[in-house]
Parts: C-alpha cells; structure tokens; sequence
C-alpha cells in the first residue's frame, strides 16, 4: 500500500506561516486605509488591483466581511467586561466570610 503524500510539506507549512505573518501585518494596514478612504475604484488604482490580484468587489466583499467581524469582536469584549464589571460588583457587596462559604474569590 502506498504511503500518503496528503500531510504537508515542510514548504507548505513555511508557506502558512508566512501567509499567516503577512496577514497579521497587513490586515491591520488595509483596515487603516480603507476606514479613512474607502474602496477604492479599479478606475481610481488600476495598478492596486493588477498587482494584488483581486478585484474591486473581492476588496469590497472582504472589507464589509472584516467589519463585520470586527463589530463582533467589539460586542464580546464589551459584554465580557459588563459582566465582570457585575461581578466584582456583587462580590464587594458579599463579606470575606460569605465568599469564602461560596468558594468564590474577590
């Protein structure tokens, strides 16, 4: 029986933490430039296009998909700290004794 050839190569797995390295790098440097500018055209940045390989509406689609994602990730911070802002609230209200009964800690 032959061997499996699907695992990946040690160039695919350096190929992956380049991609990955890049998109951490520049994911934050195109959400800079489009919240200031916007999409740009193909008719404005004909090169922009050409050269990053993608199209006007993939830069659209990707750029409301990343909005939306980081609109999400806003609300789950903002709720993780309304709710441990509760807690510590409720907790100040309890005397050492009384947490110390509900196993729970300041």
């Amino acid at each position: 029986m032959p061997c499996n050839s699907d695992y990946p190569t040690e160039t695919d797995i350096y190929q992956s933490k380049i991609v990955a390295c890049y998109n951490s790098l520049a994911s934050p440097a195109l959400c800079m430039f489009l919240s200031k500018y916007g999409v740009p055209s193909e008719k404005e940045m004909p090169k922009l296009y050409a050269n990053a390989g993608i199209t006007e509406k993939q830069l659209a689609r990707w750029w409301k998909h990343h909005k939306k994602e980081d609109a999400d990730r806003r609300k789950r911070i903002a709720s993780t700290r309304r709710k441990e802002k509760l807690r510590k609230s409720a907790l100040a209200k309890l005397s050492a004794s009384e947490r110390k009964a509900l196993g729970v800690s300041k």
